[in-house]
C-alpha cells in the first residue's frame, strides 16, 4: 500500500515496481516457509513479531533483512493492516557467521585435543572438561560438573599425593609432573600425567585451576618393564604440554607455547614462515609432503617419527600426528620422543653386543647373517662367512 524512499533502496525497487508486488516477492522462497509461520503468532495480545530472512536486492544480489512487522486491529479483533520496518542486516550476518566458526574450531580443538582439559574449584570440583577426559572418566558432563572432583576419579594410592600437590598449586599457582592413576566409573585404570596453572581475579582471589592431563599408560608401562628388569632408570616422554601448530600451505599459521618450547623458538617467530625451516633437509620436508597431504585430503590422519632440527642446529625425535581442519589448514600435534629413541638404541646395544667386552655377539651375527642370505636369495650369489 505505501512504501517511503528508503524501503525502495533497500530492495532496489521503483516506487512503481514496489505497487504492483506482494510482500512475498521481497522474501528467499526458501526462507518464507518460516516467515509465515512467525507471522501467525501475530494477535490483538501480540501484535508485533520481528523477522530476519534473505532477500534478493534488484542490483545487489542476495540480502540479509531484518523486519518488524506490527499488526493494526480493529476493535472487533479484524486485522487493519501492517506496518513494516525493515533493513539490511548482512554484514553483522556475516561477522555471525565467522564468529561462528571460530568459535566451532576453537571448541573442536579444546573438545578433542589429544589429552584431558580441565578446570577445578578450590575443593577440587570440575569447573569445565573436555569430551576427552569425560571419556576417560566414563561420566556424562552433568554427572560431573560442580558434582564431582577429580580426586573421585584418583586411585587410592596417589590421593595422598595429588591432594599435597593441589594443595601446593593453590598456594604457589603452577603446578606440573604429577603423576598418578585415574580411574574412571567402570574401574578403567591409565596413567596420567598433570600439569596446572591458577587463574585469580583481580584481587588475587582464587577463582579455578587451567589444567592439562596426558595419558601416558603405555610410556609408563615400558618404563616400569625397564626398571624391573634393571636397565638405566631413565624418563622416557613426560612432556608436561604437548606441542600443537596449524599450517597453511605448509607454513605456520599458529603455534603454542610448548611448540615454540620445543623447536627452540621465541613467541611469535615461527608464525607465517615455511614449515621447511624445521626439517632437517629438503628431502625430508618433500617425503613428509608427498606421504601425509594424500592422507589429509581424504580426511584421514597422518602418523610418524622423524627428526626435527632446533632453531640451535640440535637434531631431535619427534612422535608427529597430523589431522585435516577447514579452510585448508593442518593441526598438528608433536611430541619430544628423543629420550626414547635413545632408550632404544640402548637396548639395542644390549641386545647384540656382549656386555663386558662390547663385540657383536651371536644374534647380531644370525640378524645379519639372514639379512644377506635374503640379498643372496634375491641377487642369486653366494655368501662367505
Amino acid at each position: 500500500v505505501y512504501a517511503n524512499e528508503a524501503c525502495h533502496r533497500l530492495v532496489g525497487w521503483s516506487r512503481g515496481e514496489c505497487a504492483m508486488a506482494r510482500w512475498q516477492s521481497v522474501g528467499h522462497p526458501d526462507d518464507l516457509p518460516a516467515v509465515r509461520a512467525q507471522l501467525k503468532a501475530l494477535g490483538p495480545g501480540n501484535p508485533v513479531v520481528v523477522t530476519e530472512h534473505r532477500a534478493m536486492h534488484a542490483t545487489q544480489g542476495l540480502r540479509w533483512m531484518e523486519f518488524v512487522n506490527h499488526a493494526f486491529y480493529e476493535p472487533d479483533g479484524r486485522l487493519r493492516d501492517y506496518q513494516i520496518v525493515g533493513r539490511d542486516v548482512t554484514a553483522r550476518k556475516e561477522l555471525e557467521a565467522r564468529f561462528a566458526a571460530a568459535n566451532a574450531e576453537l571448541q573442536d580443538l579444546y573438545e578433542h585435543a589429544p589429552c584431558g582439559y580441565h578446570s577445578l574449584d578450590a575443593q577440587g570440583r570440575y569447573v569445565h572438561v573436555n569430551a576427552v577426559e569425560l571419556a576417560w572418566l566414563g561420566c556424562t558432563r552433568d554427572e560431573v560438573i560442580g558434582k564431582l572432583s577429580i580426586f573421585d576419579f584418583v586411585a587410592p594410592d596417589d590421593q595422598a599425593g595429588a591432594r599435597a600437590r593441589f594443595a601446593q598449586m593453590l598456594g604457589e599457582g603452577a603446578m606440573e609432573g604429577l603423576e598418578f592413576n585415574l580411574v574412571s566409573r567402570d574401574g578403567t585404570v591409565r596413567r596420567v600425567r598433570g600439569a596446572a596453572t591458577s587463574v585469580r581475579d583481580a584481587e588475587g582471589r582464587f577463582l579455578k585451576t587451567r589444567s592439562v592431563l596426558h595419558d601416558i599408560t603405555e610410556i609408563h608401562r615400558i618404563r616400569t618393564q625397564l626398571q624391573s628388569l634393571g636397565h638405566e632408570q631413565e624418563a622416557m616422554l613426560t612432556t608436561d604440554i604437548v606441542g600443537i601448530a596449524k599450517t597453511k600451505d605448509r607454513c605456520y599459521s599458529w603455534v603454542n607455547r610448548e611448540t615454540e618450547r620445543l623447536l627452540g623458538y621465541s613467541s611469535g617467530e615461527l608464525l607465517g614462515r615455511s614449515t621447511r625451516l624445521v626439517f632437517v633437509d629438503d628431502a625430508s620436508h618433500d617425503a613428509v609432503g608427498q606421504a601425509a597431504y594424500p592422507v589429509l585430503g581424504a580426511g584421514g590422519v597422518y602418523r610418524q617419527h622423524l627428526q626435527l632440527r632446533r632453531k640451535d642446529g640440535t637434531l631431535i625425535w619427534i612422535d608427529m600426528g597430523g589431522a585435516p581442519l577447514a579452510d585448508g589448514e593442518t593441526l598438528w600435534v608433536f611430541q619430544d620422543i628423543t629420550a626414547l629413541k635413545q632408550q632404544q638404541a640402548r637396548v639395542e646395544q644390549l641386545a647384540f653386543h656382549d656386555v663386558l667386552t662390547g663385540l657383536p655377539n651371536r644374534a647380531l651375527l644370525t640378524d645379519r647373517l639372514r639379512q644377506m642370505l635374503a640379498l643372496c636369495e634375491r641377487l642369486k650369489t653366494q655368501l662367505d662367512v
